[in-house]
């Protein structure tokens, strides 16, 4: 890979001879690789290789205008093939802009797709919408209050997610995947916020 990078050259599987290659690599992550180059988890002459235009894409709750757009393409390429289409009002697109997705695109993705497939009829109901518990009028009218300032919010409902994941994935490894972050990044979270994981859990959670 490091030699395909650098030189444009490969060498095909069974053949003694090289050919050279012309392609454009784009790579992306959402892990510090600067950190991660550190710790010796990520080789520091592949990220070289690979640094050489990078581009820095926000968080998606810098960027809340790019969610109306986002849910329609979900939901159109969630209709395909379905025989009653289903709609989203705007006013239920607004409340989800309004939330902070610590998880990103794809915590969007996610959350449209399960409400897509428990809502019955063609309208999407986002107060089937439940984060460990709480719907999604009730992490509304919390981040309300006026005693909560944004970190505050976006914390409570980070935790909620993971919380949600692990349970779901029934491991680090698969609830990192799933939420698109390195297995160190997600322990670190849990560490961070002090996350119980149950006893009988916690060897698969380990892993």
């Amino acid at each position: 890979l490091l030699r395909a990078l650098q030189e444009k050259i490969i060498m095909p599987v069974g053949s003694n001879e090289t050919q050279k290659v012309d392609v454009r690599v784009i790579a992306a992550t959402n892990a510090p690789l600067e950190d991660m180059i550190a710790s010796k988890d990520f080789r520091q002459d592949l990220f070289y290789r690979l640094n050489v235009l990078p581009v820095f894409l926000k968080p998606l709750r810098e960027r809340p205008e790019d969610i109306p757009y986002l849910i329609v393409d979900f939901m159109n390429r969630l209709n395909e093939g379905t025989a009653e289409k289903k709609i989203i009002l705007q006013s239920d697109v607004e409340k989800l802009e309004s939330l902070p997705w610590p998880g990103n695109v794809r915590e969007l993705e996610h959350t449209i797709e399960r409400l897509f497939t428990i809502t019955e009829g063609n309208k999407i109901d986002i107060a089937r919408l439940n984060d460990d518990g709480r719907t999604a009028d009730k992490i509304l009218a919390t981040q309300d209050r006026s005693s909560k300032n944004l970190n505050s919010e976006i914390k409570d409902h980070e935790v909620a997610v993971l919380k949600m994941t692990l349970k779901r994935m029934g491991s680090v490894k698969g609830a990192a995947r799933e939420l698109g972050v390195s297995r160190g990044a997600l322990r670190a979270k849990i560490k961070k916020y002090g996350i119980k994981i149950k006893r009988i859990e916690e060897e698969t959670l380990k892993s």
